[in-house]
């Protein structure tokens, strides 16, 4: 991507990368750092134009409340399409939108419409992102440096992060309106993914059978209680209704060769 002005919206995990990795010229919008710093759930407009504006933005599954998906992945979205001029867009959604019910899916969903508004755009929706900055499997491993998992009946298809970056990239330069449905080359049980992790990083993991309904039934009863956190809400029980993968994978197609989740 020589010569080509992106705005990459969002500098975490997945942002940084995709960034290191683009040639030409780069600049980030987050909200503490990078050359703009915005608060996306406001209106606000940049009179820098782009290229392309790739949009990292969003909120992990399961641990926030529907206004909290809602003002980041619908009225974010919306903001960021308008207050930023670009030829082309290029939006990290999820696999799984349109098949779970959940707020974090049908605000992605939400968002979709939104990108699908631009003339030129293309959403990639990865499975599972697997990689030592994860927030989420990375904060899992500090607070339980020894980690007995279930062995639930729900599939995933995680992606290296370098895969993903490199959809990302292609994307960028083709496959114009197109969603693309990615996930690695392997299709994995939770407990796999997380044992594989722990073993990597030299923790200790076991794992132990357990029937479907189990979890299902108990954080439906969890969701009943005055306090109950955004974690154990009666949605969340979704997200462990269905398989999260894709056998006819886009990332296969647009890269070819894809890697897999490393044993140690």
């Amino acid at each position: 991507m020589d010569k080509q002005k992106v705005l990459i919206a969002g500098k975490g995990f997945i942002g940084t990368r995709i960034g290191e990795k683009l040639g030409g010229e780069v600049k980030y919008l987050s909200l503490n750092s990078g050359d703009y710093q915005i608060d996306i759930t406001e209106e606000f407009e940049i009179e820098e134009e782009f290229d392309v504006l790739i949009h990292t933005v969003g909120l992990e599954p399961g641990t926030k409340s529907k206004e909290a998906y809602e003002a980041v992945h619908v009225d974010g979205t919306r903001n960021l399409l308008d207050g930023v001029k670009a030829d082309k867009v290029v939006y990290i959604s999820a696999l799984g939108v349109g098949k779970i019910d959940h707020p974090y899916m049908n605000t992605k969903a939400k968002a979709e419409e939104l990108v699908k508004q631009e003339e030129r755009w293309t959403i990639v929706r990865p499975s599972i992102v697997y990689g030592d900055e994860n927030v989420s499997m990375k904060n899992i491993a500090e607070k339980f440096p020894v980690l007995s998992f279930p062995e639930l009946d729900v599939k995933m298809q995680p992606i290296m992060v370098e895969d993903l970056v490199d959809v990302m990239i292609e994307a960028a330069e083709g496959y114009d309106n197109e969603t693309l449905e990615i996930g690695g080359p392997e299709q994995l049980y939770a407990h796999e993914m997380f044992e594989k992790y722990y073993r990597s990083h030299g923790k200790r993991f076991y794992s132990f059978p357990m029937p479907m309904f189990v979890p299902r039934t108990a954080m439906k009863a969890l969701s009943k209680l005055p306090l109950g956190t955004p974690e154990l809400s009666r949605e969340n029980v979704n997200l462990l209704s269905d398989n999260v993968i894709e056998e006819e994978n886009d990332a296969k197609r647009v890269l070819g060769h894809l890697r897999k989740v490393p044993d140690s």
